[in-house]
């Protein structure tokens, strides 16, 4: 089973646009080794966090409604024809499925993702977390990062390990290797144009080409203009950079194991 953690603002639409469920009509052209419709599932959750601080981010630790439906789904006999599952859940579904899993990942430097989460937010009425952010905080975004919001606090370090954690202590860093050893490849936004070609084989792509970017804004750091935001939004990612960094400093990290991890 090939397993897509999808974090947002990361390019995780542009992936799933290009090689995992076909192509958009924009495109016209059709990428060969794409997914059947009925071959791919999508995890649809709903908010990701409650207005109420009391309730945690999604996980399997503490299973929202979405999440219960899922593993119920993983149960069921319609899991068979599964090739793919995608979205925006955390590490942990290889625990409800037989055999092996593949798990990848794109994580994005994280000033850059807290940026456009923020802004995407500010534009988007409809997100969960519009009129959160708009009658609580007038858009404050120094006031918003003072709640710890999971959503731009270290988020894709809290998906990676697969908790609804939303602080973390020094120890946590040293769990970085093993984090990124669960995955069989995690690249960056900047490197997505690369999956075809180094990830292929795995879902039986051949010679595929990124066609066309999706849902990601471009990030200037002339556009925030308060250093002291911006250190801001650093000491609140402190973790999510550690990661980045890593996996920077590794390269895009291809961890082929055949099937690891295993369900344990």
């Amino acid at each position: 089973m090939l397993i897509f953690t999808h974090i947002p603002k990361t390019g995780g639409t542009t992936v799933i646009t290009n090689f995992l469920t076909g192509t958009r009509a924009v495109h016209q052209i059709h990428i060969p080794g794409n997914y059947k419709e009925e071959e791919v599932h999508s995890f649809l959750t709903g908010a990701r966090r409650s207005p109420n601080s009391d309730w945690p981010p999604v996980s399997f630790e503490v299973p929202c409604s979405d999440i219960v439906k899922l593993i119920s789904f993983l149960h069921s006999p319609g899991i068979s024809k599964i090739k793919l599952i995608q979205g925006h859940l955390p590490y942990g579904v290889h625990h409800y499925i037989d055999g092996p899993s593949y798990y990848f990942t794109v994580i994005r430097e994280p000033v850059a993702r807290v940026w456009s989460l923020y802004t995407n937010v500010m534009r988007s009425k409809n997100h969960y977390l519009y009129d959160i952010w708009r009658d609580q905080y007038d858009w404050n975004l120094m006031e918003i990062l003072k709640d710890h919001p999971p959503e731009i606090c270290n988020d894709q370090f809290r998906m990676l390990l697969g908790t609804s954690y939303v602080h973390f202590t020094n120890f946590d860093l040293k769990k970085i290797p093993d984090i990124i050893n669960n995955y069989s490849y995690i690249t960056t936004t900047d490197k997505i144009a690369q999956i075809g070609s180094k990830f292929g084989y795995l879902f039986k792509w051949h010679n595929l080409k990124l066609q066309r970017s999706f849902n990601v804004s471009q990030y200037k750091e002339s556009v925030v203009k308060s250093t002291k935001l911006t250190q801001m939004i650093i000491d609140y990612n402190r973790y999510d950079i550690a990661l980045y960094n890593y996996v920077v400093e590794k390269g895009i990290v291809f961890n082929m194991r055949r099937g690891e991890p295993f369900n344990v």
